[in-house]
């Protein structure tokens, strides 16, 4: 099967998310595609940061030691995340009123309550905050307008994954019976 080739594609990535340093910002973006679209994005891209993008120098330093020694921190932390996101899609499946994709990249899982249950999208996490202590984020937060839609990140540690989730079944069982 032959995937489409772009004119041109950005492909980012940063140590933030590569190594789970939220404090080290370093980042780089890959350009590539037909040569013209990408030596005019190579070009612009590059009087941007020479402009407004700086790197701190101790970020510069640890760089290369980052790559060097991070790779089984990289295995472990990739493990650790498709074991979560595993768990996270394990438990939601149970929940008939809800339907979703297993995510593929990222650490978000998007949940549609089924629409034969009428749900106020921002009255449903309001209260799920308020009666279950249960935070998510509301699907219209990321341009999710139509129905009700729950974003909810699987990081956490796994007995409070567990328990939120379990939270969450029971609160739309509570609220549509």
């Amino acid at each position: 099967m032959a995937l489409a080739k772009p004119k041109l594609c950005f492909t980012l990535n940063g140590l933030s998310k590569m190594f789970a340093l939220p404090g080290l910002k370093l980042s780089w973006i890959a350009v590539s595609g037909d040569a013209a679209p990408v030596a005019d994005a190579v070009d612009r891209l590059e009087t941007i940061a020479d402009t407004f993008l700086s790197c701190h120098i101790p970020i510069q330093e640890a760089l290369p030691l980052l790559f060097s020694q991070g790779k089984p921190f990289l295995a472990e932390y990739r493990r650790e995340v498709r074991r979560r996101r595993d768990l996270a899609v394990s438990l939601l499946q149970e929940e008939k009123a809800l339907r979703f994709h297993p995510p593929r990249g990222g650490f978000y899982l998007t949940l549609s309550v089924d629409q034969n249950r009428t749900f106020d999208e921002e009255e449903f996490v309001i209260r799920l905050m308020e009666e279950e202590g249960v935070f998510v984020h509301p699907g219209y937060f990321y341009d999710d307008e139509s129905g009700t839609h729950l974003v909810i990140s699987f990081l956490t540690q796994e007995k409070h994954l567990k328990e939120g989730i379990g939270r969450i079944r029971s609160f739309i069982q509570k609220c549509s019976g």
